[in-house]
């Protein structure tokens, strides 16, 4: 597998050491996203960052224009609304059986079922 190294830590890479795959960060193209576009000036200071979203998500955008995607737990529009212990953050295992991914905290949540998985906690085989 390839990673952001192949990416020049500019982008997400999906592909293999071989074969890598780019998918660039905001600001940036090329096949390993080596060129800033005009988003940014070609300037990467003009990207935003974790500590833009008081390092509670990932920020994808500008210093201008953060655009925050908050963690398990967190909210708002630069994640600063949330729980700091991971208590109350719902975990695959209790609330969805191990058969699904939670979504939520643990009093309130939802479960996204693996393939062949159903119902509220994802309890219920119903095949392939």
């Amino acid at each position: 597998m390839c990673d952001r190294l192949d990416c020049t830590n500019r982008g997400t890479c999906i592909g293999t050491k071989l074969a890598p795959l780019c998918l660039c960060d905001l600001g940036y193209s090329g096949i390993q996203c080596e060129t800033g576009s005009d988003l940014t000036g070609g300037n990467a200071n003009g990207l935003c960052e974790a500590k833009d979203c008081n390092g509670n998500g990932v920020c994808t955008g500008t210093k201008a224009a953060p655009i925050c995607l908050c963690n398990l737990g967190y909210s708002g529009l630069k994640c600063e609304f949330g729980e700091r212990s991971w208590e109350y953050v719902c975990t695959n295992a209790v609330a969805c059986t191990n058969n699904g991914i939670c979504m939520g905290t643990a009093k309130s949540f939802i479960c996204l079922c693996n393939l062949g998985f159903s119902g509220p906690n994802c309890a219920q085989f119903v095949g392939k």
